[in-house]
């Protein structure tokens, strides 16, 4: 969220910036819930997965010879 992709690009500190306070607000929300501790992890573990699944989709790929 935010961040530099392990295979190289940009990135900005701001960008990294946006990605941790998501995360932190959306944890923050889910407190203010009561959402147990364990679905917090896996809601959280879900939306990384769905972004780096989603920035693999999106990036084109190389031809090979």
């Amino acid at each position: 969220m935010g961040g530099t992709r392990l295979e190289g690009g940009r990135a900005t500190a701001l960008g990294t910036l946006g990605g941790v306070l998501t995360l932190a607000a959306l944890t923050t929300a889910m407190e203010f819930q009561s959402v147990p501790a364990y679905v917090q992890e896996i809601v959280t573990g879900t939306i990384l997965l769905a972004l780096v699944a989603l920035d693999r989709a999106a990036t084109p790929r190389p031809a090979t010879p």
